[in-house]
């Protein structure tokens, strides 16, 4: 990357200055106020109008710290992350309309994997005509079309290897503050492992949002420490490989659990002859740690509890599952072309007496798998988009691999690949596509795949002596 620096790169950041001491100032003026709200609104909109690169990389930043504001009118906002992801997807979609109406359509910027996610956003709003409640669930089409929109945000913003650092940097170093904050948190509480108020003061709000989080990072990092053989700071990325993976073993979820282990699992049957001594000391690395773990007096006990209780059906939270899963087909059978309504699943499950019993009812409402939730509350449609988007993008990622071999850009698609497999295997388990911690990097995976395979396609395929 270049280094900045000189007069011409001073010009250019000079009238950032002003407004950014004005935002400074304004913060520590209105501290604690709803002042101080609406500042960091303001910001947020206008870096993604004015600089939406920029505002992209803002975004990553605060990601694993956003925290949610209670609005009037049953309405909330996750800040300062869903402010800016509905302006950066208004500004893409803008822009790309701009580009359609003056005919400037390069083939090379289309997004390849445009058609299933806008069958998908479509599918959201037509499922609206049987909705229970309008308001609701046009207000949650429209949070989910502007997560799915980043897509389209990543693959346009993220076009060079320097993007992708700067991505690396706005993205990954928050991403393991957060994780040490909340094992030092939760090292504290290790009686209350499996319940949310354990992770009360952390910026997570349960179990599973934070291990679906914490697996996304780490099948990256780990995919570089088992496939990249070309020349990088190993010391570093083997210390935030091994960060993640302690911060995942402090999460108490079994579909987490599961999630990561198929998917650790995946990566190692990947064929890569210059990895195999790698995978070795990797499987030694985890039969050792795991000997530590069991090692620890009451915790082999907890474990082997929580592993059985996979398979126990008198298991509260178990039976919870199936009772939602079979009322998720029922609500399906009730439109099964258009679904519910977005976000209908939990309104028509309260009004369902039949669904309930005292037990059951304490658990946060939602059908606990996400494939199910989407099919009763978008249909068919938007159920055949999503697994159309799914199938596209692992399309995607197989020819690449297949172009570009062993290269040193292979990593980065094994990494991006395994990042969403681990949330679609958790998905069966739980719906998570609500939360921004979690909607976010799976759409933001979606559109960097295709972006980082054009990166790479143009580097293997460039003349001798040339580079793109």
């Amino acid at each position: 990357m270049r280094a900045i620096g000189g007069a011409g790169d001073l010009a250019r950041f000079l009238p950032y200055l002003p407004p950014l001491i004005v935002l400074g100032v304004g913060l520590a003026l209105f501290s604690g106020s709803k002042a101080e709200l609406i500042l960091i609104f303001s910001a947020s909109t206008a870096t993604a109008f004015l600089a939406p690169r920029l505002a992209l990389y803002v975004l990553m930043a605060w990601l694993p710290f956003s925290f949610r504001y209670i609005l009037p009118f049953q309405a909330e906002l996750q800040m300062p992350t869903e402010p800016i992801t509905g302006v950066l997807a208004l500004v893409l979609g803008m822009r790309l309309l701009m580009r359609r109406l003056r005919g400037d359509v390069d083939e090379d910027r289309s997004f390849p994997l445009k058609y299933p996610v806008l069958l998908y956003i479509a599918s959201l709003f037509a499922s609206l005509v049987n909705t229970p409640d309008l308001y609701i669930s046009a207000k949650g089409a429209v949070r989910a079309t502007a997560y799915a929109m980043l897509a389209f945000a990543f693959y346009d913003l993220i076009r060079s290897e320097r993007d992708l650092r700067l991505l690396f940097l706005s993205s990954v170093p928050p991403a393991a503050a957060a994780v040490i904050w909340t094992v030092v948190v939760l090292a504290k509480r290790l009686e209350l492992w499996r319940w949310t108020s354990s992770y009360w003061g952390t910026p997570f709000t349960n179990y599973s949002v934070y291990g679906s989080f914490v697996s996304v990072f780490l099948m990256l990092m780990l995919s570089r420490l088992l496939f990249d053989r070309s020349s990088y700071d190993r010391i570093s990325w083997g210390v935030l490989t091994a960060i993640f993976g302690v911060g995942l073993l402090f999460c108490f979820s079994r579909g987490v659990w599961v999630a990561a282990v198929l998917t650790a699992g995946a990566m190692l049957l990947h064929r890569s002859e210059r990895s195999a001594p790698v995978k070795l000391a990797f499987l030694g690395g985890a039969a050792l740690i795991a000997i530590a773990l069991i090692s620890i007096p009451g915790v082999f006990p907890a474990l082997k509890d929580r592993v059985l209780s996979v398979f126990d059906m008198r298991f509260a939270t178990n039976r919870m599952r199936l009772l939602r899963w079979g009322a998720a087909v029922m609500m399906f059978l009730r439109h099964p072309i258009l679904g519910n309504g977005y976000g209908s699943f939990a309104l028509l499950y309260r009004e369902s007496p039949e669904f309930l019993s005292e037990q059951l009812i304490k658990y946060k409402i939602g059908a606990h798998n996400e494939y199910l939730q989407t099919l009763s509350e978008t249909g068919l449609l938007g159920f055949g988009a999503w697994m159309w988007a799914i199938v596209e993008f692992y399309r995607m990622g197989f020819r690449s691999l297949k172009e570009l071999g062993e290269g040193r850009w292979s990593w980065l698609v094994v990494g991006i690949m395994a990042a969403e497999g681990a949330l679609l295997i958790h998905f069966i388990f739980n719906n998570l596509m609500a939360a921004d911690k979690i909607a976010i990097p799976f759409w933001g995976l979606y559109g960097l795949l295709p972006a980082v395979a054009d990166m790479a396609s143009k580097k293997v395929n460039a003349p001798a002596g040339r580079v793109p």
